[in-house]
């Protein structure tokens, strides 16, 4: 019999928060560069996974795709990189709204592959206040798919990784998650969440729970230490 779930966990951009792809589409137009070519620029840029452990920052990041774009396409390649440096995600008040319910029930934890720079955002945006627990990559070192990543989170919350669920857009994420022993929800839509989390039971209007108290623990900065659901993985891979 499976485990009850005691606490979920939340990946951020691509769950919480979503990009504007048609700016990022508009930017690349107007500057007559190939579609795409800002995203393969930006996520193959060396200084990204620094950023993301907390070795550089955003700004170096963004420098570096700068140039790299510069480089591929002269100076528009670099007006469209400083334009999109500017772009702004926007947080999905459907899953804002969902998180809540789920932490009437349950604690709930903010597992992120970010910079340092996300911490500030959480707090200026009032995001931070959702969340019993947030780990952030360039805060612990490490980043998803590290099993010490899922782990720690489990560890913050108090529970098992049997009792928890982990919803991501990413697979690779679910499916390490799931290997540790994690319920895995794939992430695709607020509403394919809602329904997936009431099969699961952490949503049931029939059968309230007390929400299971716990202390969260603050991670040490600067240290390392949707389809029918299943025990392992929710949703198909794409």
């Amino acid at each position: 019999m499976a485990a009850r779930i005691e606490a979920v966990v939340f990946d951020f951009d691509g769950v919480i928060r979503a990009w504007p792809r048609p700016a990022v589409t508009e930017i690349e137009g107007n500057a007559r560069l190939p579609r795409g070519s800002i995203a393969r620029i930006a996520f193959g840029s060396a200084v990204l996974p620094d950023a993301l452990l907390g070795r550089a920052s955003r700004r170096e990041w963004h420098a570096d795709v700068a140039r790299r774009a510069e480089a591929s396409f002269g100076a528009r390649g670099r007006e469209a990189a400083d334009r999109w440096s500017r772009l702004e995600g926007t947080v999905d008040p459907a899953m804002l709204e969902l998180v809540g319910r789920v932490r009437e029930r349950l604690p709930v934890a903010l597992l992120s592959n970010a910079d340092r720079g996300l911490r500030d955002e959480l707090d200026a945006t009032g995001v931070a206040r959702a969340f019993d627990v947030i780990v952030i990559s360039a805060e612990i070192g490490i980043a998803k798919p590290d099993p010490r990543t899922f782990l720690r989170t489990a560890e913050l919350l108090g529970s098992q990784p049997s009792a928890c669920l982990v919803v991501d857009d990413a697979q690779a994420n679910v499916d390490a998650a799931v290997t540790l022993g994690f319920v895995g929800l794939r992430y695709r839509s607020s509403s394919e969440t809602q329904r997936a989390m009431t099969r699961l039971g952490v949503l049931s209007d029939a059968a309230p729970i007390e929400r299971r108290r716990h202390r969260p623990r603050t991670p040490p900065r600067d240290s390392i230490e949707s389809a029918d659901a299943t025990p392992g993985c929710e949703g198909p891979s794409r």
